[in-house]
């Protein structure tokens, strides 16, 4: 409707000048009513938190008589223009908006976070490219609740990393050419590289205090110390195969990263030693635990994605999971339940396996999402 409701505009001024018959021929139809409305939520989104909700419809005035109708999720129901209301319950609540014109209806449905103050659990980002935002849940026996870290939108943030020492987060902004920090709730964020070539796959080494990132052809790194968004070092460069995914073996200094185009590469800390371990991979994220290398690969043939587990050697032992719906750029690892995390891109989930890929479930399903990068940080006591 509101394509053709700009084709028929720019014929109305396209035939603005001529005379009463081909407007005739042309009529304009009659403007359309919009459903909209923001919301706010006091007590900083936990509980009990009043949500105002302010109506942003559009409605012309040739719709003469309307009605609204508000649903707020938790079974209770609203007819004022802009309404508020109490949440004593943490969730997920879906909040819709109808307006009833004569016959017609227009309608707008938003999600409502409410968060529990007293949660306790470990706590998971992922990054969400439908939002443009780095959303947070709690890792608990409750079922998860996630939301969006506060701040402007990130376009595609593609890497995650969390550094548990000093409480930050480090966000890929792909498109902006940016990586970004904040603490662990988000806030306080700042621009802290900036002028990169698509960063993902962000890995920290707190021994030598170093942040990764793989970029569209290289690999480069950052002193975590410096304030300077222009330091950072370019380990390697020309890698024609689409770097995406990028993890660290901490204890013997090693950089391992997979390409969107070729295979899965090896090399050590100061870009000595680049050897492809695992071709025809086609993947965008890598993980290790222990002395076990996981990685995305996608075939071409068949179209499948799936998660793959190999030595530190690239000696394949076997597959953990298979018919993903995109690309896994998140792969994360939880000591607290020893489970290994992933995305699965298209279908908002989080999926979570045993190390083996034995008792496979979903953890966290988000239809309004496109999840890429996922981190897994410190524990809320």
């Amino acid at each position: 409707m509101k394509k053709l409701y700009i084709i028929y505009t720019f014929i109305f001024i396209a035939l603005a000048g001529c005379n009463d018959k081909y407007l005739d021929n042309y009529p304009v139809p009659e403007a359309s009513t919009v459903a909209e409305f923001s919301v706010a939520l006091s007590n900083e989104g936990f509980v009990p938190a009043e949500a105002t909700f302010t109506n942003e419809s559009v409605i012309p005035d040739v719709a003469g008589e309307h009605e609204y109708l508000w649903s707020f999720g938790d079974g209770t129901l609203s007819t004022e223009e802009s309404p508020s209301h109490t949440y004593t319950e943490p969730g997920r609540y879906e909040v819709r908006l109808v307006i009833t014109v004569d016959e017609d209806i227009a309608f707008r449905t938003k999600t409502v976070t409410v968060l529990n103050p007293t949660v306790v659990g470990r706590r998971l980002y992922f990054g969400d490219r439908n939002a443009a935002a780095v959303q947070l849940a709690i890792i608990n026996e409750d079922e998860p609740i996630n939301t969006p870290l506060p701040g402007d939108e990130i376009a595609r943030p593609y890497g995650l990393a969390v550094d548990t020492i000093n409480q930050h987060l480090y966000i890929a902004g792909f498109n902006s050419g940016d990586i970004y920090r904040t603490d662990l709730e988000g806030k306080n964020r700042i621009v802290f590289r900036s002028g990169l070539a698509g960063p993902t796959g962000l890995a920290i080494d707190l021994n030598t205090n170093n942040l990764f990132w793989a970029t569209d052809d290289g690999i480069q790194k950052a002193d975590l110390a410096s304030e300077d968004v222009n330091q950072y070092e370019t380990i390697i460069t020309d890698i024609t195969d689409d770097p995406d995914g990028l993890c660290l073996d901490r204890e013997n200094e090693r950089i391992y990263f997979v390409t969107f185009d070729g295979g899965l590469y090896r090399m050590n800390y100061d870009g000595s030693g680049n050897t492809e371990i695992i071709t025809d991979v086609l993947g965008t994220g890598c993980l290790i635990v222990g002395d076990q290398l996981f990685f995305h690969s996608y075939d071409l043939d068949t179209e499948n994605h799936t998660l793959k587990v190999a030595d530190l050697d690239g000696n394949v032992q076997s597959t953990i999971a298979s018919g993903m719906d995109g690309d896994v750029y998140g792969i994360a690892y939880n000591p607290e339940d020893n489970k290994i995390y992933w995305n699965d891109q298209r279908r908002g989930e989080i999926v979570r396996a045993n190390l083996d890929g034995t008792d496979s479930e979903v953890f966290l399903q988000d239809p309004t999402a496109q999840i890429y990068a996922i981190a897994i940080g410190d524990k809320i006591e």
